[in-house]
């Protein structure tokens, strides 16, 4: 994200605009959470990313639902971080 952020003086509007992933959503590595970039006007894309996981399979009773990681540090939900 920061190279990119280098290279284009913007981060990028979708993981598939980075060279390492294909898809703008992409699994992660245990296949408990599908993690994407959410763009919306809380995060605007040329100063800020946000990126999303969403639990998958088992990991979906999760009582804590979707998490979020920005760029500024923000997280939710706060409490299960």
């Amino acid at each position: 994200m920061e190279r990119h952020f280098y290279d284009n003086n913007a981060y990028p509007n979708g993981l598939s605009n980075l060279a390492s992933y294909a898809n703008n959503t992409e699994a992660s590595p245990d296949g408990f959470y599908n993690v994407s970039m959410v763009i919306d006007g809380t995060c605007p894309i040329a100063s800020c990313y946000k990126l999303r996981a969403v639990p998958q399979g088992i990991q979906a009773v999760d009582a804590a639902g979707n998490l979020e990681l920005w760029s500024n540090g923000n997280k939710l939900p706060t409490d299960v971080w």
